[in-house]
């Protein structure tokens, strides 16, 4: 990584098909902390543990926020030094290479798996909060602002 961030400075930037050194780190750094805010943030809403926990929950959700910033700057200037949108090709998920240097075969088993996993857990949790919350909530707020219209 600090090889390729060198030859950004140089007159022959590296350049690389898919991610380079340094968004391949970022992006396992996000997933990491990803992975970390989420477990923090359900261990700490389930209060499952202190409040060391809300502390790593934080701590860990400023640091993605951190380096998302840094990422998308590295977007920026990779795009301006090797002259191409890396933006559409994050949206898109193509980038114009020759077709030798091209991805060989697409990882979608593994992402429906992924969406598969990530929708039961949001179904589980949804199927476990206590029914009603929200609308209970909502009347009690409607509640307390009628007792204020009568004062």
């Amino acid at each position: 990584m600090i090889g390729y961030l060198k030859s950004l400075v140089g007159r022959h930037p590296e350049h690389h098909t898919g991610h380079n050194p340094a968004g391949a780190l970022a992006i396992i750094g996000l997933l990491t902390l990803i992975a970390v805010t989420a477990a923090s943030g359900f261990a700490t809403y389930n209060e499952l543990g202190g409040e060391w926990l809300e502390e790593l929950h934080e701590g860990a959700a400023n640091g993605m926020m951190l380096l998302v910033i840094v990422h998308v700057l590295g977007v920026v200037v990779s795009s301006f030094v090797h002259k191409e949108n890396l933006v559409r090709s994050m949206f898109t998920g193509r980038k114009p290479v020759p077709a030798s240097e091209g991805i060989r075969r697409a990882w979608a088993p593994l992402a429906a798996a992924l969406l598969a996993a990530v929708l039961g857990f949001w179904w589980l949790q949804y199927e476990a909060a206590p029914s009603g919350t929200l609308a209970q909530a909502a009347a009690l707020s409607h509640d307390k602002s009628a007792d204020r219209d009568d004062d």
